[in-house]
């Protein structure tokens, strides 16, 4: 048995960072659906902050995350009980998705306090091999399962 532990590089740990988050800004359906219940922004949220806070130790960078939130909050006039329950305590009447666009701005404004470019889409290539692959195995077992 091989006890040799194989990382992958920082490079390409954080490109995966950098990937979740942008995901994240730009196609947050692939993570909660289409963001018409109640949970969603909640998940949403939740998403957000671990993708960031991956990121952030990546980078060595967990205190600047720290900041910006409380940065976020502040101008918001927001308590620590998160951006989609404060968002309802304030508008009632807001819908799930409108809760969820505002769970989406917060991170933007954290986003672009912590220089991560949250508007571009992210760089798929990266897992363009590795979706090849998967897919060859696929078919491969099911050809041989036809046999």
């Amino acid at each position: 048995m091989d006890d040799v532990v194989h990382l992958r590089p920082s490079d390409e740990i954080y490109a995966h960072a950098l990937w979740t988050i942008q995901s994240l800004h730009t196609r947050p359906g692939v993570f909660i659906g289409p963001g018409d219940r109640l949970a969603d922004a909640d998940s949403l949220d939740a998403f957000f902050w671990l993708a960031y806070h991956f990121w952030a130790m990546i980078k060595d960078r967990g205190m600047e995350l720290a900041e910006a939130i409380a940065a976020e909050e502040e101008r918001r006039s927001y308590t620590k009980i998160g951006f989609p329950e404060s968002f309802r305590q304030r508008h009632g009447a807001s819908s799930p998705k409108e809760t969820v666009q505002h769970v989406r701005e917060c991170w933007a404004s954290i986003g672009s306090r912590l220089g991560v470019d949250v508007n571009s889409a992210p760089d798929d290539s990266m897992y363009q091999t590795q979706i090849g692959a998967v897919n060859k195995a696929v078919n491969r077992s099911r050809r041989s399962r036809e046999l």
